[in-house]
């Protein structure tokens, strides 16, 4: 089905299956089985049927339709003269049997409705068995390979491993010539495995089924490690995401104590991905939690559902009582006091500093008296208030009572 409520279908007919007149091909009267591509517009009637073939039997197996209704075919096909478009990744049939993928727009009347067209496969039998079209019009084929030089590119597993081996590859019709394979590889053990069925993630993740005769059959953090009978199915991810996400964290932070223990800090760390809309973010320390004096580096790293990660760090620098007494010093002398009491105010901080717990608490204690005394009189009362409140967190970081 495509947006417009519009079905369709494929398969494989004799010569005299029953074309529109816009049909691609028409007819093909050469008494082998060929492909056909039928769409149904949302009331049941015929909009477009076509064959697709070339002089020996050719048979589809699968399709997929895109956003804009272009229709992918894929399958296999004996012939040597299967329609193939401009520039296609691979213009001959290198086998016996090879696989194709043909992507046809319907709304196109005649030849000019064949977007794109090649064949896939190497020197023996190849056949595709699913396709499937990802959000950037990339399309994935995958099915059983027979060949020793079926195509790949940057492959999880090179060479066949014997028998049949199954195979995926990523195709770019936009992408002229061998270019156009983005990537290729056989997946299979030393005897027959073949994959059916594909599916897309929206991260780039790409599911692949099937089954395998082979008890070597590739398996990684499986949930059955080992073949149990002749033939087991099988089901594999593989990704094509390799970006990782990107990721967002606080500056450097300094803060003043507030206890003993440090000072409470809330931050919020993010990450955005190209593909995966909710990437897991984690960091060494919790946000709204009790950093210590001193300076944490904290670490915080972002994993996309493809298992790419990044990392960022920041630090929280929390200033214990002896920096905290040096800072409200001066701000003491920045005020512009009357000199004898900046003077009396600086000494009693430097008391603080000095003198042996619980003098410490006594010389911030008069600290603030004193400051309250004059309050509204020789020190504005704002200042004032942020005096006394810093001398009392001062005091609460000492444990003063």
């Amino acid at each position: 089905m495509d947006q417009g409520g519009n079905a369709y279908a494929a398969g494989t007919a004799e010569c005299c299956f029953p074309t529109t007149s816009d049909a691609f091909q028409p007819f093909i009267g050469n008494g082998y089985l060929h492909a056909f591509l039928v769409k149904f517009g949302p009331s049941g009637s015929v909009v477009y049927s076509t064959l697709i073939g070339g002089s020996k039997s050719d048979v589809v197996t699968s399709i997929s339709v895109d956003q804009s209704g272009n229709a992918y075919l894929v399958g296999e096909t004996a012939s040597t003269d299967f329609p193939t478009s401009a520039q296609p990744f691979q213009a001959t049939n290198r086998g016996t049997l090879n696989a194709f993928l043909t992507k046809l727009d319907p709304a196109v009347p005649g030849s000019a409705g064949l977007v794109y067209s090649t064949y896939l496969g190497g020197e023996t039998s190849d056949s595709a068995a699913a396709v499937a079209i990802d959000s950037s019009a990339r399309v994935y084929v995958a099915g059983r390979a027979d060949s020793l030089g079926f195509p790949t590119k940057n492959p999880i597993q090179a060479n066949n491993g014997g028998g049949s081996d199954a195979f995926l590859v990523q195709l770019d019709p936009a992408v002229a010539g061998p270019e156009g394979l983005l990537f290729g590889t056989y997946l299979g053990g030393t005897q027959n495995d073949q994959a059916l069925g594909i599916a897309l993630a929206f991260d780039g993740r790409v599911a692949l089924t099937g089954f395998t005769d082979s008890p070597n059959f590739p398996v990684v953090q499986a949930f059955q490690g080992s073949s149990d009978g002749s033939r087991d199915a099988f089901v594999t991810y593989l990704t094509f995401d390799t970006m990782p996400p990107t990721i967002s964290v606080p500056s450097n932070t300094v803060l003043n104590a507030t206890s003993p223990a440090g000072a409470i800090f809330s931050f919020t760390a993010t990450a955005t991905d190209s593909l995966d809309p909710n990437p897991v973010v984690a960091c060494t320390r919790p946000s709204r939690g009790t950093f210590p004096i001193g300076t944490t580096v904290v670490t915080c790293s972002a994993t996309d559902a493809s298992g790419n990660s990044s990392t960022a760090s920041f630090q929280v620098t929390v200033k214990g009582a002896a920096q905290q007494i040096s800072d409200l010093a001066a701000y003491v002398a920045s005020l512009n006091l009357p000199s004898g009491l900046t003077n009396s105010l600086e000494s009693k901080l430097n008391s603080a500093l000095q003198d042996p717990m619980p003098g410490s608490c006594a010389d911030l204690s008069d600290f603030v008296n004193q400051v309250s005394a004059q309050s509204g009189k020789a020190i504005p009362q704002s200042q004032a208030t942020t005096l006394m409140q810093s001398a009392t967190r001062i005091n609460a970081v000492l444990g003063c009572r």
